[in-house]
């Protein structure tokens, strides 16, 4: 029985619907009867209590399961098509606006330029009108709140330099200007989410680590970056760097030592990033090196054209993405040592350089970790997906409360014939 009462919530009605919502969001679909149970609440205080949240579109019906002799009982889950939430995210010169249900399904994605050059003013008139927009089209939706996904530390060239040199980050402008902007001209919840958390929260919610209380999110592209969960809960560090994976470092050459943008030398994202194997494979190329590579000269190298060149058996591709992915290997090695995660999820550009470079990886990874150490090691959704996914996820949190009912979500997922025993009684 859960029947604690938790003062953090304004009275002891809205504590009970609280509480019916996070039993339903961690256990899924329960009748009334399995509701009465758990909590300890008078049948008629669940009837009533349900209906309302019916009332309001925040349960539904859904279907019935039978019950000894005949009976069935009704159940009920949260209206995950009804619930839903905006994301904005930011990419060097990209806005992204997400709109996606309860359970993460993704109803719009809209991916905007960044104005060319644009004053403050014509840059939040820009984001307003989107969100705007969204709202108008989904009128019909309870949209619970907007969140902002707050970029990674990376000194990329964000057109907001433009018009505020004062912040020399996205990060600082979107905390003292976009965030109480969006909260004077919007009437639902805004919050701002650090990045370091919402990979986690992703794939918690809606990804491949639902039920796993311990794992990391690795991302490799740009930049290397690691996201931890330890005990069902995201870590965020004393000042929401944890996870830095990219400035550890994991050998030093002396004089040869490159200096990173962090200010020290030597660290993995120095070497072993995906611009540094791109520029590793250009200096090939100026070398005359013997190469199946095919890009236009003045264009980008992509790992799509690096896997492409793997794929044909070119020698030069294949020695430096080895190289890399045996390195990166190791530097995750050290974060599974230091952290006994049950699963790492790997996401980010750098898996389009394909099989090679998993496997490669994947080795480096197992080679280096003890041998008594149990652990899967899969790839997640694009880096464009997840950070999205993971600030719906985070709005959903703070909607349902879900911090102050953490015991809930300590309970043991129900067989069918635990559920048969609950709801006979």
């Amino acid at each position: 029985m859960i029947s604690d009462y938790n003062g953090m919530v304004s009275n002891y009605n809205d504590h009970k619907r609280f509480l019916i919502l996070n039993i339903i969001n961690h256990l899924g679909a329960a009748s009334r009867t399995r509701l009465a149970v758990l909590t300890g609440y008078q049948p008629a205080s669940i009837t009533l209590l349900t209906k309302q949240l019916i009332n309001e579109h925040i349960l539904v019906e859904t279907g019935a399961r039978s019950v000894g002799s005949g009976r069935k009982r009704i159940l009920l889950e949260i209206n995950k098509s009804r619930l839903c939430a905006i994301s904005i995210s930011f990419s060097v010169s990209v806005i992204t606006f997400t709109v996606a249900q309860f359970d993460g399904a993704i109803l719009t994605e809209i991916n905007i330029d960044f104005p060319k050059n644009p004053s403050e003013s014509e840059f939040l008139s820009h984001i307003i009108t989107n969100v705007r927009l969204l709202l108008d089209a989904y009128q019909d939706q309870n949209i619970i709140g907007i969140g902002i996904c707050t970029p990674s530390n990376d000194p990329a060239s964000y057109p907001i330099a433009y018009f505020r040199p004062a912040y020399p980050r996205l990060g600082d402008w979107i905390h003292k200007v976009l965030l109480p902007d969006l909260k004077d001209s919007f009437s639902i919840p805004v919050s701002v989410f650090y990045d370091v958390t919402l990979a986690i929260m992703a794939a918690q919610n809606f990804g491949a680590a639902k039920g796993v209380n311990d794992f990391i999110c690795v991302e490799l592209s740009n930049g290397i970056g690691c996201s931890i969960c330890c005990n069902g809960k995201a870590v965020s560090g004393a000042n929401g760097f944890a996870g830095e994976l990219g400035h550890t470092v994991i050998q030093t050459g002396g004089a040869a030592d490159r200096l990173c943008y962090c200010g020290k030398p030597s660290c993995v994202e120095a070497y072993y990033s995906f611009p540094e194997l791109v520029k590793s494979i250009r200096r090939a190329l100026q070398q005359n090196v013997h190469t199946k590579l095919s890009f236009e000269n003045d264009s980008e190298i992509t790992a799509r054209d690096i896997r492409r060149a793997i794929e044909a058996g070119d020698q030069m591709c294949r020695y430096y993405v080895k190289q890399f992915a045996s390195s990166l290997g190791i530097a995750i090695a050290n974060a599974v040592m230091l952290l006994n995660p049950k699963l790492i999820l790997l996401y980010g550009h750098m898996l389009e350089l394909g099989d090679y470079f998993l496997d490669i990886l994947k080795t480096a990874i197992y080679e280096n970790t003890s041998l008594d150490i149990d652990i899967n090691i899969t790839a997640s959704p694009e880096l464009e997906k997840l950070l999205p996914l993971g600030a719906v996820a985070e709005l959903f949190s703070l909607y349902l409360k879900r911090d102050n009912y953490s015991w809930v979500y300590q309970l043991p997922i129900m067989t069918d014939e635990t559920q048969d025993m609950y709801d006979e009684k």
